[in-house]
């Protein structure tokens, strides 16, 4: 809603089908203004276009919270599945409410920052740094202290077991 982004009130999102894939890679190391504003890497901002929608980072529990970042494009082909779910499909339904609810849509400004809405730093645990992540078509936002522990985190056993699934999907 409106609460979660400074602009972009009443956007329509209307896309051609063909689209160029978005390269978004490497990680950025950041300080959050006091106003709660992050820069964007220039590299960056010409593959998100003129708005981002942030939102609540999707995690495993034992993970921490982050928030993801989309351009317009990318979060309308990555959640357009998420209307077709049956009114039945009670969790399946919670689930996009709780994720659709938090993400709001951000113009960056003359200096290529973007104003984080109070709720998703308090979601994420944003403090004064932020290391911005880039997952091919997004990005995310994490915490410094939670990003350089989860990069600490990742075991030998646990490369081998991403990789055997991601092998398994043919990947």
């Amino acid at each position: 809603g409106s609460e979660m982004c400074i602009r972009d009130r009443s956007t329509r999102y209307e896309f051609e089908e063909k689209e160029e894939p978005k390269m978004l890679i490497g990680s950025y190391r950041h300080v959050v203004d006091p106003k709660g504003r992050v820069f964007i890497p220039s590299k960056w901002r010409g593959e998100l276009g003129d708005s981002v929608i942030v939102m609540r980072g999707i995690t495993a529990a034992d993970e921490g919270k982050c928030l993801r970042a989309y351009s317009q494009q990318s979060f309308m082909k990555t959640f357009e599945k998420l209307n077709d779910l049956p009114v039945t499909d009670v969790l399946g339904n919670r689930f996009k409410r709780q994720v659709l609810a938090s993400a709001g849509g951000c113009e960056p400004d003359k200096q290529g920052r973007i104003l984080l809405a109070p709720k998703l730093i308090e979601y994420a645990g944003i403090g004064d740094e932020v290391v911005l992540v880039g997952m091919s078509d997004c990005f995310e936002i994490w915490n410094a202290e939670v990003w350089d522990a989860s990069e600490e985190g990742f075991s030998a056993e646990e490369w081998t077991q991403a990789l055997d699934v991601l092998a398994g999907r043919g990947i």
